[in-house]
């Protein structure tokens, strides 16, 4: 017997729609039959050959339809007539059924899964937030990295005479040659290497002093610029 073309799952589906059902069927030989797939939540009966049966888990429904296309017959203890045959037989067609409970239940899970995921969501970027403050307040508060002092050795006097001779190097280079001076490594063979190295410091430093008095000189004069500037707009407003 040709079956109806079953429709496509709605979703959330728990309920199923059987149609074929005998004339003399009862509700609790369909319930008998239909709780072998799953938990009957509720089932409705009517007086036309079919019934709506809602199940507790989506699952019972997939497994619900393996029954679809059976030939369904009541066992009468009396001899039966034509009509009262065909009254108890029926081809049983199982499909998917709409369902506004189905539909209503579906969306309030989609709703409770994106409010979770939305919470998740917030979660995570409040600690990611809270791990970024905490990583700027160590940042702040981390005790600077020592710097680096290259080892003594021969080679060693030689790099670091040719670095400390240029004004770029200079700052980085004089705690090495500092370093070096208070360990005692001076000796007679290094003696003028050092004297060398100790007299671009000088050099370096008295630069830099020239450099600062003389951006002092500026800033005064600036300064005394803007003052001026500022007692003749007044003069004028007066």
């Amino acid at each position: 017997m040709a079956l109806p073309p079953r429709r496509s799952k709605p979703p959330g589906c728990r309920t199923i729609f059987v149609g074929g059902l005998p004339d003399n069927i009862r509700e609790n030989i369909v319930r008998e039959i239909f709780e072998n797939y799953g938990r009957i939540h509720i089932l409705r009966l009517s007086t036309k050959n079919f019934c709506h049966i809602r199940f507790d888990r989506e699952g019972c429904v997939d497994a619900a339809m393996q029954i679809s296309g059976y030939n369904i017959k009541l066992i009468s203890k009396e001899s039966e007539s034509e009509e009262e045959t065909k009254a108890n037989s029926g081809w049983l067609h199982v499909d998917y059924a709409l369902s506004r409970d189905d539909q209503n239940e579906y969306e309030r899970r989609q709703r409770q899964a994106m409010r979770a995921q939305e919470q998740q969501l917030h979660q995570m970027g409040a600690q990611q937030q809270a791990l970024v403050s905490r990583n700027m307040y160590s940042g702040r508060h981390r005790s600077p990295s020592p710097m680096r002092l290259q080892p003594f050795s021969n080679a060693a006097i030689v790099q670091l005479a040719e670095k400390i001779k240029s004004e770029e190097n200079f700052s980085e280079s004089l705690p090495t040659l500092i370093s070096w001076l208070e360990r005692g490594e001076c000796s007679k063979k290094n003696s003028n290497q050092f004297y060398s190295m100790i007299q671009a410091t000088n050099s370096h430093i008295r630069r830099l002093y020239n450099e600062k008095v003389q951006a002092e000189d500026e800033l005064s004069e600036c300064k005394e610029r803007i003052k001026n500037t500022i007692a003749l707009v007044i003069e004028q407003r007066v």
